[in-house]
């Protein structure tokens, strides 16, 4: 939010205060401008809509920001978790930033699972809490295990999820190795894509 969003952002906060039968004091209403500042107004009316459905007292500021709608293509810490649990050295994962560098600080925990899943929670949580802060969407990318066999399957589900396009999938797997989903487009859209480069 900027400057010019205060008045709108009191009409909120002060619509919402009523709701719950609280007051909203000025010195309130700039604590709760300052801990939601980084997000934009109408992100701001939709956490206050949707703690207005799903809160029954009036919400901190944390509560708030945990209600804002997740479009940003993230993962939540526990599915994030599902994601890398059991990936193995050999194995091909697609993945962000973030779960790559909770994972990296995760791995030598183990062979301790419920340990590396503690450390893996507390640090990707972290790292999300900041990515949002900041408001960058997930960066999705392909990790190649050594065993080529095993790269498709990974890649297609992340096709079929939209966080890999098929142009990027074309440019890391050779075509004997295509998912099936690359197989099934026409011929002409295939034509007009860069193929990836067989490999030795």
């Amino acid at each position: 939010m900027t400057e010019s969003d205060r008045e709108r952002f009191a009409a909120v906060m002060l619509g919402l205060a009523e709701i719950f039968g609280e007051s909203m004091s000025e010195t309130r209403l700039r604590g709760y401008f300052a801990a939601l500042e980084p997000w934009r107004i109408g992100t701001v009316e939709d956490m206050v809509r949707a703690a207005v459905r799903a809160c029954r007292f009036f919400p901190k500021p944390a509560e708030l920001i945990d209600l804002a709608p997740v479009t940003d293509g993230h993962l939540g810490p526990e599915e994030a978790w599902a994601l890398v649990a059991g990936l193995t050295e050999d194995g091909t994962v697609v993945w962000t930033d973030e779960i790559a560098s909770a994972y990296g600080i995760a791995v030598h925990v183990l062979p301790d699972r419920v340990g590396a899943r503690m450390a893996f929670l507390a640090a990707y949580g972290r790292m999300l809490a900041e990515s949002r802060r900041c408001g960058s969407k997930a960066r999705w990318w392909a990790s190649l295990g050594d065993d080529a066999m095993g790269r498709a399957a990974p890649v297609e589900d992340a096709v079929l999820a939209g966080r890999l396009s098929p142009v990027q999938v074309r440019a890391m797997l050779p075509p004997s190795v295509w998912p099936a989903s690359l197989a099934l487009e026409p011929a002409s859209a295939q034509a007009a894509l860069p193929s990836a480069p067989e490999t030795p």
